[in-house]
């Protein structure tokens, strides 16, 4: 018997059964009658077992519920034969809706020309990629962004959506935000879903979108896979990659479908591990250049040579040539090593409830290349060791399925057809450091140069004609003149020893030693070049860190999240209609974040300990003199003292300094024991002797001018596990404990997917809760309280009467802060008044009358302006309501029609919200930086979306779509100008941005040939491009300025396309595809093989061209110089960038293994991929800075024209301007 028929399938794959599983629908109606057809088996098959099924109804229906994400093969029988075939994606949180799928045979041979699903696209919530299918674009996360239009790839990471970049989170298995590290490759994944429009209220915390890694389920049939990469053979940036995946289940148990028993896991684990190894992880377009070997070995034997410019000597690099240098194929010490591994373990006792726990690490251990350590210092380059763990418990419970006992339909019967809740915990912990590479924490090794000997020698001022009287030994009074009287000690340099901590710096200083001798003093060695223990050579030409520059820092960093979410999912058949359902969703999260960090300027210990030891001892004793007399007892000439110890000036490093040494007998150079009242020589002293932990709080904060900030941990870098609170901070000075920023999320929403047969509506609602659990100040403009207008009813005993328009909170400014005898102005929050209650633009003028020129306020407590806890109130939180709508439909059955309309919102990111009480402590000394602002909201995004869908045919389809998006709150810097005492730089939210994106999107798929093609058209216009984009106009002077220009990431013109085209081979495990291609005789040239190309096309960026040439290249290493804009602001852009990818594969099976040998080639044309320019040129090598006339006369004031020149031509090769070459991958890959 011969039956055509055509498949409607509604395939709902949806979160209503679980946080995971997904639930498929549909109706099989006969070709030409369109008559239902009831009693089919529609079976879903996974590695050749069955694992769901159902049977259709009377209206020939089928629900197939609680299936697990996963690739699946679904069939459909007509007694024993099969009537349709073909490969289905289930992924949770997506809406799948199938049109027009048409099959002809009532039997199928075992190799068949599949049936491949076509649809509408854009009627899911998500972007779904497709996983292990080959993976013609790459094994690696980043490959996403070679194809889909809606992501980019920056460094590796995904960034979704519209908006400034960092608003993309990744989520894996939950709605809970990671903190670390996406999954590396897609090893143990079973798919990734993209989350940029029609976001389900489940979601939260990104303004841009997410992206969501799903791991796979763990089936009855044992997995396996492994795979090796690498690009070693082809270059030296030896990209080497190595993944194992594996998956059991230990346990199994019965279940039934259809009244069949088949086996299902109990108990499974699957286990995931992948190293990564790279030379050079970020290879780029121009090959650096390093020291020859045999100038590195002269350099090392003669660090200094002279120069009869300046007279003197400097380091020897000063002079090198062309042939002292030599390019290489990747920049050296700049190695990277990441580990990967991930374990699930499900337990799954019947159908209804399934316990998940997912623990996933991550390490990585590299060195950091620094650009300007690169051609002569990359031995240097500091060490980052990274960490990060993820542990995941989840719980599913089923309470109401819509099942009878023989897993028969109910949908009629009851209310509720579906009930289930997911209880998900969740922590997480990144931990960081970055260190010397050689001495990792041992602090005081940083800025060691060695060991110098010196002798205390009296210094003595002659006393011509004195008045002062003496008490004498014997209790004598007398007034002496013409004398000689000690007035201190000063040190006089006896012997140097290099130390070996930092060898090069030893043999520097060893050479102008040798020069000095040992007649000079300690300052005379450094005045004429030598190096004192914590300084390090000087910059070469303000360009490049010269041999032996020595990486001074030391930080660690760490942060933790708790989390914990609730979700329940029911559907509901109010009419008790099967074509009209709410899928409701409801659920709550509670989130905590614990950030901490610890900065160490670790080589400049050795410039303070000298400034903090002998603090005691500085003064003579001039109340107990001693007269220098003859053998006759008659007086000479000269008056001495004994040391005055003032017990009161002594500092904590120098007393438990010295308590060390007394307890471990340390004696000085002449033999002589440390006593609580000896003079102590610090550079005489090595290394291994000191530790952090002498040191107060106070005395590594140094006023303000700090050698350490800390937040999370102590002084010392010890963690702290408590809250001490900001009195604590203001009281204790020896620990002077700061808070780590711990913020509190919280969130709560409710969803309904309303269908009504085709039409599907999608409505919730968001509730997020944001607290900054942190000190702000109560009034941004001032550190001390000021009186309010309620409060002043007088000065100085007469009335005051204030203007009828100034109300009662505005606070009052008068002509001096301490003896007020007018008030000159108000202010109400940010707006100002004059002493009439008139709106003023500048406070400035009310700065102008006062005694000072500077804004005087009236304060509270005038005579008290020091820092207290009255200062500060707690962050008031913030409450968020995010509405979310999602409606599509069919306009017929080949298209499609959807809009959608989204609120989001994202926290501010610690490094701009977060504020240390030592900001406030030291505020004059922090001037010249941005402080964070703790009072910073969430940024809020309003997002529009409406498109377009249409089938063309059964395997090829278009879309079209447009968006809007408004930004509100983004961050930048703001000027609090006037504010009491000083004015000071810091965050506000004060950006907005609009965006336009049109996309059009092709694609066809069949069972050899998918294609992929997308375009999108781009205006992204806003007040600033990143939270520090106005800091030139402040700098400036107008730091008010808000004005609509194009955003630095505005890629106009967006194209990309991928391809890949299966030969297939009759026999191959993975395909099962019947061979198309060329061949000889029976010989198939291209039998199992896979080839894939994608193509990217991308518009560049706008940035903002100057009239006049600069030093940009020295720019990185602090020189600044500024030029006119040349046209309008962000008014030119970069040159468009054109990439194209190829992947060859070979497919070799037997039995039930496949092995595939691919070949990835990135980049194959090697196009330089031009990332950024020079402002003047608009180049990315040239900025035109030595070729102009200051640029040319700078050139002729250095040591060495030509040196300069050339490595100034050097450093304008910025690695930061180009992208990755060409990189070529040879791998392979076993599954079974």
């Amino acid at each position: 018997m011969r039956i055509t028929i055509t498949i409607s399938l509604l395939a709902f794959i949806c979160l209503s059964a679980t946080g995971q599983q997904a639930e498929i629908r549909g109706s099989v109606l006969s070709k030409g009658s369109f008559k239902s057809i009831s009693n089919l088996d529609v079976v879903l098959y996974e590695d050749n077992n069955i694992k769901y099924g159902h049977t259709t109804d009377s209206l020939g229906m089928f629900d197939i519920s609680n299936v697990y994400p996963g690739k699946y093969e679904l069939f459909i029988f007509l007694f024993e034969d099969v009537v349709y075939k073909t490969k289905i994606d289930v992924s949770a949180g997506e809406t799948l809706t199938l049109y027009g799928l048409v099959i002809g045979n009532n039997a199928m041979s075992s190799v068949i020309e599949e049936t491949v699903i076509r649809k509408p696209r854009g009627s899911e919530d998500v972007t779904k990629i497709r996983l292990g299918e080959g993976d013609p674009f790459g094994p690696e996360r980043g490959s996403i962004g070679k194809t889909q239009i809606n992501v980019k790839a920056r460094n590796g990471a995904l960034e979704v959506g519209l908006g400034r970049p960092g608003g993309t989170v990744s989520f894996i298995n939950s709605n809970i935000g990671m903190i670390g590290p996406a999954p590396r490759t897609f090893a143990g994944l079973s798919g990734v879903e993209v989350i940029d429009k029609g976001v389900p209220a489940r979601y939260g915390n990104f303004t841009g979108g997410g992206v969501r890694y799903q791991v796979k389920e763990i089936g009855v049939t044992p997995e396996n896979y492994y795979q090796v990469q690498s690009t070693s053979p082809f270059d030296g940036y030896h990209h080497n990659l190595g993944v194992l995946y594996f998956s059991r289940a230990l346990l199994t148990r019965s279940h039934f479908v259809n009244d069949e028993e088949l086996k299902a896991m109990r108990l499974g684990i699957s286990l995931q591990a992948n190293y990564k190894f790279q030379a050079d992880p970020n290879p780029n377009s121009v090959k650096p250049y390093v020291l020859s070997d045999e100038a590195a070995s002269q350099i090392a034997q003669d660090p200094l040579v002279s120069s009869e410019l300046i007279g003197g000597y400097v380091p020897a690099a000063t002079f090198l040539g062309n042939a002292d240098l030599t390019q290489v194929s990747a920049r050296p010490d700049a190695q990277r090593h990441d580990f990967g591994g991930r374990m699930k373990l499900s337990y799954a006792p019947n159908d209804h409830f399934k316990m998940d726990f997912v623990n996933s690490f991550d390490y990585t251990n590299r060195r950091i290349s620094q650009s300007n350590y690169v051609p002569m210092n990359s031995s240097e380059n500091p060490l980052q060791q990274y960490r990060f763990l993820n542990s995941q418990l989840k719980i599913s419970h089923k309470v109401i399925e819509p099942y009878n006992q023989s897993r028969e339909l109910k949908r009629d019967s009851q209310f509720v057809s579906k009930l289930s809740y997911v209880i998900d915990l969740n922590y997480q912990q990144s931990n960081s450091e970055v260190s010397s590479y050689r001495h990792r924490d041992n602090f005081f090794n940083y800025g060691h140069v060695g060991t110098f000997q010196t002798v205390r020698v009296p210094t003595y001022s002659y006393v011509e004609d004195g008045q002062t009287k003496f008490i004498d030994e014997n209790g004598d009074e007398r007034i002496l003149k013409n004398y000689m009287e000690l007035t201190g000690y000063r040190d006089s340099l006896i012997g140097f020893n290099p130390g070996k901590s930092n060898p090069f710096l030893g043999e520097y200083t060893s050479f102008f030693y040798n020069k000095l001798g040992e007649s000079g003093s300690f300052q005379d060695l450094i005045s004429i070049g030598g190096l004192s223990n914590g300084q390090n050579i000087p910059l070469l030409y303000s360009l490049y860190a010269n041999p032996g520059t020595v990486y001074g820092n030391y930080s660690k960093s760490f942060q933790k999240r708790f989390s914990a979410s609730a979700t329940t999912y029911m559907s509901l058949h109010p009419h008790k209609n099967h074509n009209i359902r709410h899928d409701v969703e409801f659920g709550m999260n509670f989130q905590q974040d614990i950030n901490g960090s610890y900065n160490l300027n670790a080589s400049q210990l050795w410039q303070l300990m000298p400034l903090l030891a002998n603090s005691h001892l500085q003064n003579v004793d001039r109340s107990n003199p001693y007269f220098k007399r003859d053998n006759n007892g008659r007086f000479t000439d000269t008056i001495t003292y004994p040391t005055f110890v003032d017990v009161e000036s002594q500092k904590t490093f120098d007393e438990n300094l010295r308590t060390h040494l007394m307890a471990t007998n340390y004696v000085d150079i002449n033999g002589n024991p440390v006593t609580a009242n000896s003079y102590i020589d610090i550079n005489a002293i090595e290394p291994q002797v000191f530790n952090i932990s002498m040191f107060s709080a106070d005395e590594l904060l140094n006023n303000g001018s700090p050698y350490v900030s800390y937040a999370g941990y102590d002084h010392t870098g010890k963690r702290t596990n408590k809250r001490y609170g900001l009195q604590r901070f203001l009281t204790d000075k020896e620990l002077r404990p700061i808070d780590a920023f711990a913020p509190i999320n919280a969130a709560a929403w409710i969803q309904d997917k309303l269908v009504l047969k085709s039409l599907i509506i999608r409505a919730g609602l968001r509730f997020e809760r944001y607290d900054g659990n942190q000190f702000v100040l109560k009034d941004a403009y001032s550190i001390y309280p000021i009186k309010q207008v309620s409060e002043v009813s007088e000065i100085n005993g007469i009335a005051i009467e204030h203007p009828e328009t100034v109300r009662d909170n505005y606070v009052v400014y008068v002509d001096d802060a301490k003896n007020p005898n007018k008030i000159v102005g108000y202010r109400d929050g940010s707006d100002w008044f004059d002493e009439s209650g008139n709106p003023i633009s500048d406070p400035n003028f009310l700065a102008n009358q006062s005694s000072s020129g500077r804004i005087q306020p009236m304060l509270v407590d005038p005579e008290n302006q020091e820092l207290t806890i009255n200062s500060f109130k707690k962050f008031e939180a913030q409450n968020l309501f995010l509405p979310r709508i999602s409606i599509s439909f069919p306009l017929n059955t080949s298209s499609l029609f959807f809009m959608s309309y989204d609120k989001l919102a994202q926290n501010p990111s610690a490094g701009q919200t977060y504020l240390p009480y030592t900001s406030y402590y030291y505020l004059q000394s922090n001037l010249n930086g941005v402080l964070g602002n703790p009072e910073l909201k969430p940024r809020v995004k309003t997002e529009y979306n409406i498109g377009f869908s249409q089938a063309i045919g059964q395997k090829a389809g278009v879309k079209l779509s447009a968006a809007y998006a408004n930004i509100t709150n983004d961050v930048n810097q703001i000027r609090i100008e006037q504010a009491y005492p000083y004015s000071y730089t810091s965050y506000g939210n004060v950006d907005f941005s609009t965006i336009k994106r049109y996309t059009a999107e092709y694609d066809f798929v069949s069972p050899h040939l998918t294609l992929q093609a997308s375009y999108a058209l781009q205006f992204a216009d806003g007040t600033g491009s990143n939270a520090n984009s106005a800091a030139t106009l402040i700098q400036s002077g107008q730091p008010n300025l808000r004005s609509m220009f194009p955003l630095v990431y505005d890629n106009r013109h967006t194209l990309k396309s991928g391809v890949s085209f299966r030969f297939g081979g009759d026999s191959s495990v993975r395909n099962r595809l019947k061979y198309k291609g060329p061949q000889i005789g029976k010989y198939k040239l291209f039998k199992d093989i896979m080839l894939s190309a994608s193509m990217q096309s991308i518009s560049g960026t706008p940035f903002t061209a100057v009239q006049r040439a600069i030093s940009e290249a020295q720019a990185t290493n602090g020189v600044v110089q500024r030029s006119q804009t040349k046209g309008n602001p962000f008014g030119s852009r970069m040159p468009w960038t054109h990439n194209l990818d190829l992947n060859i594969q070979r497919d070799f099976s037997w039995g039930d293994k496949t092995v595939s040998v691919y070949m990835l080639v990135n980049n194959i044309l090697n196009t330089k991929l031009i990332t950024n320019v020079y402002r003047y040129t608009g180049q990315p090598d040239d900025d035109g800075y030595l070729n102009s006339p200051h640029g040319l006369q700078a050139a002729q004031s250095q040591i060495d024209a030509e040196t300069f020149a050339m490595l100034y031509k050097l450093r304008m090769d910025n690695p930061g301007n180009f992208g990755t070459p060409r990189l070529v991958n040879l791998g392979a890959k076993l599954n079974f």
